[in-house]
């Protein structure tokens, strides 16, 4: 979708260069007209642009971003045993309006440790609810409880750790099957809301 996008704005960048092109050329003075070559590669630089600009925006973001292990390391203060091809984050806002989401297929060290976090307690979201945060963000990797949906859970254990390393919503949920008990965390892909610092 977003080659299309920037094809699409390659094009329209394309378009307006061509006319400023042929402009250049007629109301320039007889004696000092652009050469043609010269005016034919007015529209061709202005199509450049969108191309730098993402390019430029890709560097921006390999070198200011966080990494996801940084990212899980800001959300719970530690290192983690699964490797990051293993997790998915994104990451929006700063300071008290940071929100962080997080897909991660965890190990037994790693369930271990989520079981275990202080405050950890059966939430009353819902999965629709935990799923719209998702929606809210165009993710196509989130959590969904709209079945033919990539990710769709019939039923989900949610829980919740508010105020977790100051975390003021701190939210975990997990694909589970029907029978399972709601306040254990087992195999299978976790996903992580944590949002709003209260510092």
């Amino acid at each position: 979708m977003w080659a299309l996008g920037l094809l699409l704005l390659v094009g329209l960048f394309f378009a307006v260069g061509a006319p400023i092109g042929l402009v250049w050329i007629l109301a320039s003075p007889r004696r000092s007209r652009p050469k043609p070559v010269h005016a034919a590669a007015v529209p061709f630089g202005c199509a450049a642009v969108p191309a730098v600009g993402l390019g430029a925006a890709i560097l921006w973001a390999s070198v200011f971003q966080k990494s996801d292990l940084q990212l899980y390391q800001e959300v719970f203060g530690e290192r983690t045993t699964v490797p990051e091809q293993s997790m998915l984050f994104d990451a929006f806002g700063r300071g008290r309006s940071r929100e962080i989401y997080m897909r991660i297929y965890p190990d037994a060290a790693e369930i271990e440790h989520l079981s275990g976090l202080p405050g950890l307690t059966v939430s009353d979201t819902t999965l629709s609810q935990f799923a719209s945060r998702g929606d809210q963000h165009g993710f196509s990797w989130w959590i969904s409880s709209e079945p033919g949906r990539p990710g769709y859970c019939p039923a989900a254990v949610l829980l919740e750790a508010d105020g977790f390393r100051g975390w003021q919503e701190f939210r975990i949920a997990q694909c589970k099957d029907a029978d399972a008990d709601p306040a254990r965390l087992g195999d299978g892909e976790i996903y992580v809301i944590a949002a709003l610092r209260a510092d």
